[in-house]
C-alpha cells in the first residue's frame, strides 16, 4: 500500500464525516421557514371600479352567488362580477343606506334613517315602517343563526322573527313610542333594571338604547355597541339572570371610547375597538384584556373589523388598513 495514498484516504474520510456531523447538528435543528410575499403590496392584484365614483358608498356585503351589494347615499348598487346595477326604488329605500346584510337564499336587507327594506326575487318591499312614516335611525343590520334579523337603532335593539317586530329599549323610550299609534307594529320589551342602573367610571354618556353596532357570534349571542362606547351582550331564550342581558364598560376592563366596532372571531373571542383608540379590547368569555394598536390607531370617526378565512383580522380606519397576523400588526 502506498502510505501517502492511505493518509489522503483517511483525511478525506474524516473530512466528510465532520461535514456530515456539522450538517446534522447545526442545520438540521432549524426548520426551514419560507418567506412569503405580501399580496397587499403587489399592484397587479388591485383594481379600481369607477362605477362607484361619486356615489358615496357607506357599506357593503357579499350576497348569494358572490354578488356584491353596496349601500350608497342614494339607494343600493349591486355587482355580480359582470354587470353593475343601480337600485333607487323611490320611497322603498328612502335615501342614504347605512347598512346592508344578505341571506343565503338571495334576500338582501337594507336600512337607514327611513327604516328597513328588502329585495327578494328582484322585488323591493318596505318592511318597517309604512311609507311616509318616520322611524328610528337604523345604524347596522345582522342575521342571527336562528334566522332572526337584528338591527342596532337609535331607539334600541330591534328584532324581527318571522312577522314579529320586538324592540328592546328603556322605559322612557318605550313610554314615548306608546303614545304614537303608528308604532303599534312594535312589541316593546324593557331592558333589565340592573343593566340600566350600572354606573360608568368615564365621562361618556350611558344611553343604552342609542346603538351603533350589532353582530352575532356562532353561539347565537347578539352583541351591541352603544354610541357611548359600552357593549351589550344578549343571549336569546336564556334562562340566566337578567333575562340573558349583560352590559360591559370601563369597570369591566373595556377600553373607553365611542361607537365601538365589534367582531366575534373564529376562536370564540370577541374584539371591540372604540373610536378614537390606540387599543383593542378582547373578551375570552370570562374577562377582558387589551392589546395595543399600531400608530396612529383608530380615528375619531371610527373603524370597521373583519376576519378573513385565513384567520387574519383586518381593521380599517381613516386612510389606513391594519392587518393582525400571527400576533403581529401590519400597517397599510
Amino acid at each position: 500500500m502506498n502510505p501517502r495514498f492511505g493518509r489522503r484516504s483517511f483525511f478525506a474520510g474524516g473530512l466528510w464525516a465532520a461535514l456530515a456531523w456539522v450538517s446534522l447538528t447545526c442545520f438540521g435543528a432549524r426548520p426551514y421557514q419560507p418567506i412569503r410575499g405580501d399580496p397587499m403590496v403587489e399592484p397587479w392584484r388591485w383594481r379600481a371600479y369607477l362605477e362607484l365614483s361619486g356615489l358615496d358608498a357607506q357599506c357593503m356585503t357579499a350576497g348569494a352567488g358572490g354578488t356584491l351589494w353596496f349601500g350608497l347615499s342614494d339607494g343600493v348598487a349591486s355587482y355580480d362580477g359582470i354587470e353593475w346595477k343601480r337600485h333607487l326604488e323611490g320611497g322603498v329605500l328612502g335615501g342614504t343606506v347605512n347598512t346592508v346584510c344578505a341571506e343565503s337564499d338571495g334576500t338582501l336587507y337594507a336600512g337607514g334613517w327611513w327604516g328597513i327594506s328588502q329585495i327578494n326575487g328582484g322585488q323591493w318591499t318596505r318592511l318597517i315602517p309604512a311609507l311616509g312614516n318616520r322611524f328610528a335611525d337604523i345604524r347596522r343590520l345582522t342575521l342571527a343563526p336562528d334566522g332572526s334579523l337584528w338591527a342596532a337603532t337609535s331607539w334600541g335593539a330591534l328584532r324581527r322573527q318571522e312577522s314579529m317586530w320586538t324592540l328592546y329599549t328603556d322605559a322612557a323610550t318605550a313610554a314615548r313610542l306608546r303614545q304614537d299609534p303608528r308604532n303599534q307594529i312594535l312589541r316593546l320589551e324593557l331592558y333589565p333594571e340592573a343593566m340600566l342602573a350600572k354606573s360608568r367610571t368615564g365621562s361618556q354618556p350611558a344611553n343604552r338604547s342609542d346603538l351603533n353596532e350589532v353582530c352575532a357570534d356562532r353561539q347565537g349571542r347578539i352583541w351591541f355597541g352603544t354610541r357611548g362606547g359600552e357593549v351589550i351582550c344578549h343571549t336569546p331564550a336564556s334562562a340566566a339572570s337578567e333575562g340573558g342581558w349583560a352590559l360591559y364598560n370601563e369597570s369591566d376592563g373595556l377600553v373607553s371610547g365611542r361607537s365601538p366596532a365589534i367582531l366575534p372571531l373564529q376562536d370564540g373571542t370577541v374584539w371591540v375597538v372604540p373610536a378614537p383608540s390606540e387599543q383593542a379590547s378582547v373578551f375570552d368569555g370570562n374577562a377582558w384584556r387589551t392589546i395595543p394598536l399600531p400608530a396612529p390607531g383608530v380615528a375619531p370617526d371610527g373603524g370597521r373589523l373583519l376576519q378573513t378565512r385565513d384567520g387574519v383580522i383586518w381593521l380599517s380606519s381613516r386612510y389606513i388598513l391594519f392587518a393582525y397576523r400571527d400576533g403581529q400588526w401590519q400597517t397599510y
